[in-house]
């Protein structure tokens, strides 16, 4: 079975990364068929023999979940007593979601890559990037986020707290010797620069700070209530003092009153925001997510 000779090479890199000093999980995607089977957990006991789970992560996707949520949980919960970390991957994409989020003890979530690829253009998937955030912080969960292409995505996948991520902007799949070659050279740039991590009072302020420009013209700049008005408003104590501080508000305000956007209003705004960003990223760096 594919899936018995995933865990035992899996088993078998583990060994070989803590031979070469490196402490890391390895993690094994296990497909539903087999996660469900009646032998599964014989099956995993086979694999790694007298060695344990410890620092093996096994992957099983909503689906599985959504199958037979009372196996799953008691297979989740043997796994952790055996070692196993338990990752919930593609989260997001079934029906019930936050139902396997409250339900199963997962030591890993795996948040899936459509939010990641929408969350600076799109309201909605910021909002469930931001929440499943929370929500992994809440119940002592690892969040990774799949998919991070692009070093604009990680910029602000890392302000909003995200610490894990998994994507071609890290690396491609590649063989074992090369893997092992790969983890004794630098990290990208993107990832060893220090990066601010803003409170969660500072989301609304961060959905705009690292919006396309070309994103604005679908948004409703006519709403009542608008989550950046409020940011100004309840956020300029402690921010007010930056030089980019009431342009930033005041070209927003523009925002609203022209509804249908102007070029140089939307230009104006763009780079006020972004200014006020690099400002609040030095404030933040200095003072810390907790000022």
């Amino acid at each position: 079975m594919i899936g018995i000779h995933a865990l035992r090479q899996a088993r078998i890199l583990r060994e070989r990364l803590l031979r070469s000093g490196r402490f890391l999980r390895v993690s094994i995607n296990i497909g539903a068929s087999h996660f469900l089977h009646e032998e599964f957990l014989s099956n995993v006991e086979e694999s790694v023999g007298g060695a344990g789970g410890e620092g093996l992560v096994l992957e099983v996707t909503e689906s599985a979940a959504l199958e037979d949520m009372h196996r799953t949980t008691r297979l989740v919960e043997e796994l952790k007593r055996r070692g196993f970390g338990a990752s919930l991957d593609d989260f997001g994409t079934g029906y019930s979601s936050l139902h396997y989020a409250a339900d199963l003890s997962m030591t890993e979530i795996k948040l899936d890559s459509y939010f990641l690829r929408r969350f600076r253009s799109y309201t909605n998937a910021f909002a469930v990037v931001g929440s499943t955030l929370l929500l992994a912080d809440l119940s002592g969960s690892r969040l990774v986020g799949e998919g991070l292409e692009f070093p604009e995505d990680l910029a602000l996948w890392l302000r909003m707290g995200g610490r894990l991520i998994q994507g071609y902007l890290l690396a491609r799949p590649m063989p074992e010797e090369e893997l092992l070659s790969w983890l004794g050279r630098p990290l990208p740039p993107e990832l060893a620069t220090a990066s601010p991590v803003y409170p969660v009072e500072d989301l609304p302020f961060l959905e705009y700070a690292f919006r396309p420009s070309s994103s604005y013209e679908e948004m409703d700049h006519r709403q009542a209530d608008c989550p950046l008005d409020l940011w100004f408003a309840q956020r300029g104590v402690l921010y007010c003092h930056l030089p980019s501080w009431s342009e930033a508000r005041d070209s927003h305000r523009q925002m609203h009153i022209s509804g249908a956007l102007s070029l140089n209003v939307t230009e104006r705004f763009v780079r006020a925001i972004g200014n006020l960003r690099d400002e609040m990223d030095a404030y933040r760096l200095t003072f810390g997510p907790s000022a």
